[in-house]
């Protein structure tokens, strides 16, 4: 995905995004409520320079405090405190809760204690700076460092290296936890989970919404054309504002491959789209433009594409289920248009579908039409299309703007790459609802529309191979598609339009 696309579905998704900065500086506050309040109370010493018996100063004040400051943490010092004090914990925990530093260009150690009362932090940072004193007076007079010497109150201080100059000070209001700090992080952390969830709610479930989305798929896929239509629709009757579109579509198959004398398309549907629709209208336009077309409802597991013409009988599925080979049952719907039905719907569908029987029903059905449109199964649910798409001289796969998933076209993709399908075709249809406009122009192959503008375009795909051309197509109808003149040249887009010789 990329830097655009998560900001466009930042946008989509803002609500998500600040639902979760809500939350997330909800819990924030509410730590602050619960997190315990930590009283800081601080002693400050004063570090002496080193003399010699000469009285000539051996090292400066500051360096004698860095070496003083590491002292302040030996096992012995911390202990001979936590006994004096009776406190209930270990070195370890002590020395969490205290901080000793040099203040920076200056011979003053600072020595701070953190503590839940504020009268207990000040009591425990006073004994510990006069104990270090103690301890440093022991240390420097060479004296043995013993607990009763450091516990010792009475004990001759004055010829220590270091003196309290600041006694321990009235802990002021709670060091921790910080309100600011810990906003700060409940908004940082709000603002990353609402980015990541919405990341990853569009890498698992991001949808197809406009032709730029299919640029992924460039070195992949041929885009056949957008057309306005309802791929959810209940019947099979084109809207007459989408019959221009369908027209070019259909206009663009003209020069498409023939494979053992048969033009036949696999249409399937990405996801769970269904591709009887988009097949039923698609032959109504190929059938007007004079082309002899055979439409097949080879998904016997639903024969939507057989209800949708309103036809009941029996179809494949009788054919196929019959022990004596014979010619699958058709049936004409308009002059130009045969219908070949699923028949009834059969608990074996995936076996039926598998069996060499169906190709040879299907190209003796197809032989005498100028063009055979197969309509199968959804490609995510079942292997039905990628069944078929061998012997097929086009391999179509549905999606609809706004509705099919990036991974479920790129699913159908990889599927009929595995059986051998070179170039898969996408035929893209966009809901009647979401129309700006009932027109749809035809784009020449170094040409493409501006998708900012409210024409619906068909990008005019003509594939060809090394089969041979049908030899009895209507010399009227095997032309090329006419390009149309807009009216101002139209920007070029990203949408693929190809022509191959």
């Amino acid at each position: 995905m990329e830097l655009k696309d998560l900001t466009r579905a930042l946008r989509r998704r803002w609500r998500r995004v600040a639902a979760l900065l809500v939350v997330a500086i909800a819990i924030g506050v509410a730590a602050l409520f619960l997190l315990p309040r930590q009283y800081e109370s601080t002693v400050r010493l004063y570090v002496e320079p080193s003399q010699n018996a000469a009285g000539a100063t051996t090292s400066s004040a500051e360096t004698q405090a860095a070496s003083y400051q590491a002292l302040a943490s030996t096992d012995v010092l911390v202990r001979q405190v936590i006994d004096s004090l009776e406190l209930d914990v270990s070195p370890r925990a002590f020395l969490s809760a205290t901080s000793t530093t040099v203040e920076p260009g200056t011979a003053v150690i600072r020595m701070s204690v953190r503590d839940r009362s504020p009268e207990n932090a000040r009591k425990v940072a006073q004994t510990y700076a006069d104990t270090f004193v103690r301890y440093l007076a022991l240390v420097t007079g060479g004296d043995a460092i013993t607990a009763a010497a450091l516990s010792d109150p009475d004990a001759e201080t004055d010829s220590a290296p270091a003196q309290v100059v600041q006694p321990a000070d009235e802990p002021g209001p709670p060091v921790s936890p910080s309100t600011s700090s810990i906003i700060a992080l409940s908004i940082l952390i709000g603002l990353a989970l609402g980015a990541a969830s919405v990341f990853f709610t569009e890498l698992r479930g991001r949808r197809l919404q406009d032709l730029d989305d299919l640029d992924r798929f460039d070195d992949r896929v041929t885009v056949l054309g957008v057309v306005p239509t309802d791929p959810r629709a209940a019947t099979a009757q084109a809207d007459p504002r989408t019959s221009d579109a369908w027209r070019r579509v259909a206009a663009s198959l003209q020069h498409m491959p023939v494979r053992d004398g048969v033009a036949s398309i696999v249409m399937t549907g990405a996801g769970d789209l269904s591709s009887a629709v988009v097949v039923a209208q698609l032959g109504q336009a190929t059938a007007e433009a004079g082309r002899s077309t055979v439409l097949v409802d080879a998904d016997l597991r639903s024969g939507r594409l057989t209800s949708l013409l309103h036809h009941s009988g029996p179809g494949l599925a009788e054919a196929l289920s019959d022990p004596e080979p014979g010619p699958a049952p058709s049936v004409e719907l308009t002059p130009g248009l045969v219908l070949l039905p699923a028949g009834a719907l059969s608990p074996d569908a995936g076996g039926l579908t598998a069996s060499p029987r169906l190709s040879t029903l299907l190209r003796d059905a197809m032989r005498d039409h100028g063009l055979g449109i197969i309509s199968t199964a959804p490609v995510a649910d079942f292997a039905d299309a990628t069944l078929l798409a061998r012997g097929a001289g086009l391999f179509v796969i549905v999606v609809e703007l706004g509705r099919t998933r990036v991974s479920d076209l790129r699913s159908a993709v990889d599927s009929a790459l595995a059986v051998g399908v070179t170039e898969p075709a996408v035929l893209v249809v966009r809901a009647l609802a979401d129309q700006p406009g009932p027109r749809a122009e035809t784009t020449a192959p170094d040409e493409a529309p501006d998708t900012n503008t409210d024409v619906e375009t068909v990008t005019v795909t003509v594939t060809d191979t090394d089969a041979d051309t049908d030899a009895d197509a209507d010399p009227a109808t095997d032309t090329a598609p006419v390009v149309e003149e807009a009216p101002e040249p139209p920007r070029r887009s990203r949408a693929k339009a190809r022509r191959k010789a």
